[in-house]
């Protein structure tokens, strides 16, 4: 639940649900449509008109003059990283659920759900394959062990 409310919170989850080799097309739409001037390389000129064509009919009419100048410094950022958004947005909902739950296993359990699983496997060689062929998965128990959560715990106050 945690982890859906943070997808939420963040306005993230649309970075969920577009098939991902159509992140970069909306990202870089996006980030065209605040800044025109800039030209994405790597994308195709139709797929970003269209995507910038259906974005600027959802978007107020006016615009703080700043939001330009941050597209553009945006864009310089994620440079040919917007494919891989989607998979980031994920692991971080699905830290900040381990750390809400202080789980791993429950953690474990939400990730299956959100595959479509009913649970994890139970028998400890399916689970161990299971974990092995999930990336979500081999990424949550790496982080359960890593310096980062060790340190989001101390910053909550959970020991």
């Amino acid at each position: 639940m945690t982890r859906a409310l943070k997808l939420v919170q963040a306005r993230a989850s649309a970075l969920l649900r577009i098939v991902a080799k159509d992140l970069p097309v909306l990202v870089a739409a996006w980030l065209h449509v605040f800044n025109p001037s800039w030209k994405p390389q790597g994308i195709n000129p139709a797929a970003l008109a269209e995507a910038a064509r259906r974005l600027q009919a959802a978007l107020p009419r006016k615009l703080d003059q700043d939001v330009g100048l941050m597209a553009l410094e945006v864009a310089g950022s994620v440079g040919t990283q917007a494919a891989v958004l989607g998979p980031a947005v994920v692991s971080w909902a699905d830290r900040t659920g381990l750390l809400a739950v202080g789980d791993l296993n429950a953690a474990l359990e939400a990730v299956a759900w959100t595959l479509g699983l009913p649970s994890l496997p139970n028998d400890p060689e399916e689970r161990a394959d299971w974990i092995a062929r999930t990336s979500q998965a081999r990424e949550m128990m790496g982080y359960s062990v890593s310096d980062g959560y060790a340190e989001a715990r101390a910053r909550a106050g959970i020991k």
